[in-house]
């Protein structure tokens, strides 16, 4: 049968003029059911569900898209239903030399209005998710592949005038041969090739996931690739890597400050949970966690004969969990802790938003699982926050203790490079001292963020406090230590001033000592 269109079960099928489904797939689509997965469930949300479904003709994907809200509806009303507008991207972009998934047909509920819809498409031969590809450890070689290959995909879509919206890793397959593949296409603008402009913008939207996680030289080979094919932009190629670069780090800060708030919302990543008078947030990814005894009874795991106990004082309790699951209470100490939390986000509450504000930013710090509240005349009590569990964990000083010469250089060097970016991307921890660091597998992990702020820039004074609070756990250090991570916390271009950022981070340090001297407190 060659009909382009045909109706199955209260659906309208449409395939590519001219082509011939196979029988096994045409039977599938004859009698598909929205509410009767026939696949294996790749990925499901309030708008969408991805099956892969093996036939005896080969392996196709689909994709079922809902109109699932109000907006969804209205958006439904003004264009094209999600799946035709991919259908006919993906074809476009094929037409084009850009690779993209192979559609098959796809599919809209017949109705009067704004309707469910569905695309199928051919798998890509041992494929993988891109970004998922990445976090994997690689070989150099393998690396630089993709560098360039993203910038020789890029530079063809660009030159063909299509802008692919929302650029990331996770919208594009990387093929067994290498091959890399767009994703996700149905939002695709088509148009005259990119300008300057246009493509910067578009390119600042890619480089945002690897400023965080690539080197600086594999950005540099993608750069090359993308720049040699694009020639006739006719711009300087130099100076157009490093306004990429500037503009990449200020859409990363807004990008981040627009998801402070996002760990107390109801999505696909976070759900609020409430028990009788107990109320919190849990993290929907991570390990299983007993969240709803905890909710019953929050005090439980420090009655669980397998806690193992990290510290108990008069602020706080923290013990650890078989699981790998570190748990801690904040307690209250008098009314006026209790009247503060009404007034302000507890302790709890701004642990557990900090930690995914760090891990947004690429710095290391504990995943939070779990936060809750007791209640007491309205307002929140005593907070309890979980936490994963840092593996292999030493803490700093004990570290620092032990390792030989050369591992103390790298360490100097390793903890100016942590801080400077922790600066640069908007956090100062205002008690950055050595007790507050963890060493995981020879690399440094920020704890304790209950007083760390987030989302502004970070004055120079403020810097040189935190500087100055590490730097008084380590007074005995030697001064080339010292001066190592100086020269790294330091960018490049201010390299020369750091004279003037010492004898300024100095004096901050001699005032914190005279500080705890006065107050009796020992330095940590």
């Amino acid at each position: 049968m060659n009909d382009s269109r045909f109706d199955a079960s209260g659906w309208r099928w449409s395939l590519p003029p001219g082509t011939r489904l196979p029988d096994d797939l045409r039977g599938l689509l004859n009698d598909w059911n929205p509410y009767r997965p026939v696949g294996t469930l790749v990925k499901q949300n309030l708008q969408r569900r991805i099956e892969r479904i093996d036939l005896p003709s080969g392996t196709v994907f689909l994709k079922y898209t809902r109109v699932h809200s109000i907006r969804a509806w209205v958006r439904e009303l003004l264009r094209k239903p999600k799946a035709e507008l991919e259908f006919d991207s993906a074809r476009s972009l094929l037409s084009l030399g850009v690779p993209t998934a192979e559609p098959l047909a796809w599919g809209r509920m017949k109705q009067i209005g704004p309707a469910d819809s569905v695309l199928i498409t051919r798998e890509v031969a041992g494929a993988a998710v891109l970004a998922d590809v990445l976090e994997r450890e690689m070989e150099p070689r393998d690396r630089r592949d993709v560098a360039v290959g993203l910038g020789e995909l890029f530079g063809r879509c660009h030159d063909a005038g299509a802008i692919h919206p929302d650029p990331h890793p996770g919208n594009i397959l990387h093929a067994a041969d290498g091959t890399l593949v767009l994703l996700d296409v149905h939002s695709i603008r088509f148009g005259v090739p990119a300008t300057w402009k246009e493509a910067s913008a578009n390119l600042v939207l890619l480089n945002r996931w690897f400023q965080l996680r690539a080197s600086r030289a594999d950005r540099q080979r993608f750069w090359r690739s993308y720049s040699n094919r694009r020639t006739a932009l006719g711009i300087d190629s130099k100076l157009a890597a490093k306004q990429l670069e500037v503009e990449t780090e200020r859409s990363n800060l807004q990008f981040w400050n627009k998801r402070l708030s996002r760990c107390f919302g109801k999505h696909r990543h976070y759900r609020p949970v409430s028990r009788g008078g107990v109320r919190g947030h849990i993290a929907l990814e991570g390990p299983a966690i007993p969240w709803e005894a905890w909710l019953a009874d929050p005090d439980a795991p420090f009655r669980d004969p397998a806690a193992q106990w990290l510290k108990d004082s008069r602020s706080s309790s923290v013990v650890r969990l078989p699981g790998g699951v570190v748990y801690k209470r904040f307690q209250i100490r008098s009314t006026l802790d209790l009247l503060k939390n009404g007034l302000r986000r507890s302790s709890a509450l701004r642990s557990w938003q900090l930690g995914y504000a760090l891990r947004d930013r690429g710095l290391p710090t504990p995943k939070p699982l779990f936060v809750a509240h007791r209640h007491r005349y309205g307002l929140p009590a005593e907070g309890y926050l979980a936490t994963e569990e840092v593996p292999e964990v030493i803490g700093l000083p004990a570290y620092a203790a032990a390792c030989d010469e050369r591992e103390r250089i790298r360490l100097a060097e390793c903890l100016g490079r942590l801080v400077r970016l922790m600066h640069t991307r908007q956090v100062s921890h205002r008690d950055l001292k050595a007790a507050n660091i963890l060493m995981s597998r020879g690399e440094p992990v920020l704890i304790d963020l209950v007083g760390a702020r987030v989302g502004s820039p970070i004055p120079e004074a403020i810097r040189d406090r935190d500087i100055a609070r590490l730097h008084a756990s380590f007074l005995s250090a030697r001064r080339s230590l010292k001066l190592r991570f100086l020269k790294l916390y330091l960018s490049t271009s201010n390299r020369a001033a750091w004279k003037s950022r010492w004898r300024s981070i100095d004096a901050a340090t001699s005032a914190k000592v005279a500080r705890n001297i006065r107050s009796g407190r020992p330095l940590a």
